[in-house]
């Protein structure tokens, strides 16, 4: 089996996921969408193969199966969250889109509805360590090493997840 073999990966993977399920709680969609994560976090090695990003060698080597183990969690990603999207409630199917949303957009949404009183400004709070690391990331001069930026979204992650947990 291709696991992911990047620093972070793994609690930037679950560390959402568990948070989700504590705040929110736990219910059919949201075990789908749990499991269409794992899915599309499961088909980032083979796809890391097939595109070289793990040297040329391993490629050549393992292009067969990447290809098949891409096709086959790739298809069951989909399916699996098409699925969580039509057994989640209409009001929360629109939700499914704002990954999409570029992040000031997301933070422009948030602010409007917690103005509003429709949503707590806990999650607000929660994601400004994640936005600044990201911009400080972004705008630096040299290269990050992987695990200085691991580290730094394992850590983003946690302070998101206590303030949720705690906020919520």
């Amino acid at each position: 089996m291709m696991l992911p073999r990047e620093h972070g990966a793994y609690s930037q993977m679950t560390l959402p996921l568990v948070t989700s399920f504590v705040t929110a709680g736990v219910s059919l969609p949201a075990l789908l969408t749990g499991l269409a994560v794992i899915l599309g976090f499961l088909a980032h090695e083979p796809l890391m193969v097939l595109l070289g990003r793990r040297g040329g060698r391993v490629r050549d080597r393992a292009e067969g199966g990447a290809r098949t183990t891409l096709m086959i969690i790739g298809a069951a990603m989909i399916a699996v969250g098409i699925a969580a999207i039509l057994l989640a409630p209409a009001s929360s199917r629109l939700w499914f889109a704002l990954p999409m949303c570029v992040a000031a957009a997301a933070i422009v949404v948030f602010a409007i509805a917690a103005a509003r009183g429709a949503l707590s400004w806990t999650p607000l709070i929660a994601i400004a360590p994640g936005l600044v690391a990201a911009l400080s990331l972004a705008f630096q001069t040299r290269t990050p090493a992987l695990k200085t930026i691991g580290w730094t979204l394992m850590s983003t992650s946690t302070a998101g997840a206590v303030v949720l947990m705690a906020g919520l």
